[in-house]
């Protein structure tokens, strides 16, 4: 060892004011460490909650996506129903009307009658007019599941439609084979 023991007082000294620098240093930089992964493990339980709400969010949201799904079914049904009841039901007055107005009781037809007949007539002209209408709209981008959301619209009139025959044809055709096209046959 070289030096005196002054100088060896004041190296250690030196070397001990060093570390304490070093530890102060390293306290402050564990501090600041220790706050950064606080705010990180807050950050963390943040988002944890945040995606808990997310999920609630979403399964409530498909609960009601299928509860409307089932009430669109159930609606649709009663409509394909009510339709259907409808076609029976003008069709038994077509019958009648044409029973009524048959040759063979020419003599007991009375004017009420007659005026039946023919409003019967002009239901049904009116039902195959809305049947092409309905097949047009529906070539033209309309469609039926969508009924609901677009009551307000105004519908598109079947002159415009007239450069989409192509479209309104295979449009029929595809309706005649789900059966959803089709006139009652008459005697």
């Amino acid at each position: 060892m070289s030096g005196s023991p002054e100088e060896l007082l004041r190296g250690a000294l030196e070397k001990i004011v060093f570390f304490e620098c070093r530890v102060d240093q390293l306290h402050a930089e564990l501090e600041a460490a220790r706050s950064g992964a606080a705010r990180a493990h807050e950050a963390a339980a943040s988002s944890r909650r945040r995606e808990a709400e997310l999920e609630s969010a979403l399964a409530q949201a498909r609960a009601a996506e299928s509860q409307a799904s089932a009430e669109r079914a159930e609606l649709l049904d009663r409509v394909r129903l009510l339709e259907a009841e409808r076609e029976r039901f003008l069709t038994g007055m077509v019958e009648r009307a044409r029973v009524n107005g048959a040759p063979a009781n020419a003599e007991s037809e009375t004017g009420e009658q007659a005026d039946l007949a023919g409003f019967i007539a002009e239901l049904r002209a009116e039902i195959v007019r809305l049947h092409a209408w309905k097949a047009a709209a529906e070539a033209a981008g309309y469609r039926g599941d969508d009924a609901a959301r677009t009551v307000a619209r105004e519908p598109t009139p079947l002159r415009s439609l007239s450069g989409q025959s192509e479209a309104v044809s295979a449009l029929a055709a595809r309706f005649e084979q789900a059966g959803r096209i089709g006139v009652p046959e008459t005697a």
